[in-house]
């Protein structure tokens, strides 16, 4: 879990900088009018690509995790 914290804050700028650029999206379709409901598919898609691929970029950085705890161990 601790790891996967550390992940996360290493991570915060890009999470806040998707944060904003969703808002600015929602902001534009509301300042011409539009529908949200519009703008809420698209952003569920961006959301769950991103989930995954920050999925997919923990478990390399929990393998890497794993591989250099092991190799300490060997080495002491």
């Amino acid at each position: 879990m601790k790891l996967f914290l550390k992940y996360i804050k290493s991570k915060k700028k890009i999470i806040f900088l998707s944060v904003i650029f969703t808002m600015i999206l929602c902001l534009s379709f509301l300042f011409y009018h539009l529908p949200l409901r519009a703008v809420v598919y698209p952003i569920a898609l961006c959301v769950f690509i991103g989930i995954l691929f920050m999925i997919f970029d923990y478990t390399k950085v929990k393998r890497l995790h794993e591989t250099l705890e092991n190799i300490k161990k060997l080495g002491s």
